[in-house]
């Protein structure tokens, strides 16, 4: 009986699938772009509501949000390309220490 619960635990995660077919990184994709969507407008608000100027003036501008979302978009492209970069070494490596093997196994009977 408990194989059984570890069996309903694992499907539950989807834990046999690749990343892509998982339902949990879908739900943290989407809780992230709402995340990012609202953090703009919580900032705006807390900000006003702080305020007792006649006239507010913080309000956001066109500008200001390309700015946000540019900040955004930048940091997102570094953590890609830094991840990418990782693999990609990661590969080399397995690769160059099958390499040495082989070659101290041809020295090694040669």
């Amino acid at each position: 009986m408990p194989d059984k619960k570890k069996h309903n635990i694992k499907c539950f995660f989807a834990c046999g699938k690749p990343w892509y077919q998982k339902w949990w990184i879908y739900v943290i994709i989407v809780l992230t772009d709402i995340t990012l969507i609202a953090i703009p407008f919580l900032i705006n608000c807390a900000y006003m509501n702080g305020r007792s100027l006649p006239e507010p003036n913080t309000y956001f501008t066109a500008g200001d949000w390309l700015s946000f979302y540019g900040t955004i978009l930048g940091a997102l492209a570094t953590i890609i390309v830094l991840v990418i970069t990782l693999t990609h070494n990661r590969k080399i490596m397995q690769i160059n220490m099958k390499e040495q093997r082989i070659r101290e196994k041809e020295t090694n009977c040669g």
